[in-house]
């Protein structure tokens, strides 16, 4: 089986490029599992919440605190796409992942999510947002986690405890981002490498 192409992705225009929103997805591309945080900062297992029991111990005891905490993009790690049955993998560098967490807060975007990329949801807003500098000291290693540096870490409140619920029910607590990135341009020299490469694979 031939190597997936890897593309770069960049933001080449402020104007039109970066993320725009996020939304809650049962399956997110990055593949990370978001934690879910009770009043007193215990992570809860998603299949533990989906228990009934537990889902009434933690309303009645810990008092949820509906956050999410989770990763939006993490640099250089390839991420699977399939566009109309072409098969590649496209992956961002840390300061296209910095620039873009900028961006996406000094736009007031915190508001903005959906529900599967599909409706816009309200009631949803990103309370804290971040940049990996350590992953053994960061604040997502206290929940288990061990981000890459450079990675786009955030936290997620639910302010509407029936549709903490229903997000819960329905699986759908992990985060995916919505945004335009443009591919990078190779330059002349790279351009020719490539094909040299390509022409040496064929020999």
């Amino acid at each position: 089986m031939a190597e997936l192409q890897t593309i770069e992705m960049v933001i080449e225009d402020e104007n039109e490029n970066g993320v725009y929103a996020l939304s809650l997805v049962d399956d997110p591309a990055n593949k990370d599992e978001t934690v879910l945080l009770s009043a007193d900062n215990i992570k809860v297992e998603l299949s533990e919440v989906l228990n009934e029991n537990q889902v009434t111990h933690l309303s009645t005891a810990n008092e949820e605190k509906r956050l999410i905490v989770g990763l939006v993009l993490e640099p250089d790690t390839p991420i699977y796409r399939n566009n109309n049955g072409r098969e590649y993998n496209i992956t961002f560098k840390a300061h296209t992942v910095e620039k873009a967490s900028y961006m996406y807060m000094a736009q007031l975007n915190n508001n903005n999510v959906t529900v599967q990329h599909d409706k816009p949801v309200s009631g949803v807003s990103v309370v804290e947002s971040w940049i990996v500098l350590d992953s053994q000291k960061d604040k997502s290693a206290l929940f288990g986690k061990s981000y890459k540096v450079g990675s786009w870490a955030v936290v997620l409140k639910v302010h509407d405890p029936a549709k903490w619920e229903e997000y819960k029910a329905n699986g759908t607590t992990n985060i995916s981002l919505e945004g335009v990135f443009k591919p990078k341009q190779k330059s002349t020299l790279e351009t020719k490498l490539s094909i040299l490469k390509s022409t040496a694979n064929e020999l």
